[in-house]
């Protein structure tokens, strides 16, 4: 037999008296607060939030993955960023396999000197439905790294126009990129730094 527990626990609550009353439903509205907080925070954890964690990918080694001017990374995401395709040249320059990556969180491949104000600013984009370009480092699976000049955007339904995923091209970062790059991110990881003593 399957049960309204609403109506049950209203139905018991009824027969007693208004204080009892009152001091149970504020148990049940912070217990219903502190739930809804905790799963908010296992969401998190297990990547299954509407916003991706920040992830620290570490141990990270000095060590730069080069790879040719014409080689083009591609990889698509689900809308909650789990990745659903990534090409061999991807998977090659970051040292993962294809079944390392399907399923797995894109933010995997984020290297930790890259700020978050950077990945905020692709999400915040990408959600208006609008195209994001910028330099961004990446972690390869054994800690070493490579830099990219990366494009992504949103891929949209052809009948309902809304976005289904997200779709990314990335090809080799210059030099001057990276040397700009690398001055604006340690000027924005050092002001959180700062922030946070």
């Amino acid at each position: 037999m399957k049960y309204d527990w609403t109506q049950v626990l209203t139905r018991i609550l009824a027969s007693v008296n208004s204080e009892i009353y009152d001091t149970l439903m504020a148990c049940v509205l912070l217990s219903t607060i502190q739930l809804s907080i905790d799963i908010e925070l296992i969401a998190r954890l297990t990547g299954n939030s509407k916003e991706a964690p920040v992830r620290i990918n570490e141990p990270v080694t000095n060590n730069e993955v080069t790879y040719d001017d014409n080689d083009l990374l591609i990889s698509k995401t689900d809308t909650k960023g789990k990745i659903t395709y990534c090409n061999e040249v991807f998977m090659r320059i970051a040292g993962y396999s294809e079944h390392e990556m399907l399923g797995q969180p894109h933010n995997m491949v984020r290297h930790p000197d890259m700020p978050s104000e950077a990945f905020q600013d692709l999400w915040d984009t990408v959600r208006e439905g609008r195209e994001w370009h910028g330099i961004v480092k990446n972690r390869c699976k054994n800690g070493d790294f490579y830099w990219v000049d990366a494009t992504v955007t949103p891929d949209l339904d052809s009948k309902t126009g809304r976005i289904v995923g997200y779709m990314s091209a990335r090809r080799k970062a210059s030099q001057q990129q990276i040397t700009e790059a690398e001055s604006l991110y340690r000027e924005l990881n050092s002001k959180r730094g700062s922030q946070g003593r």
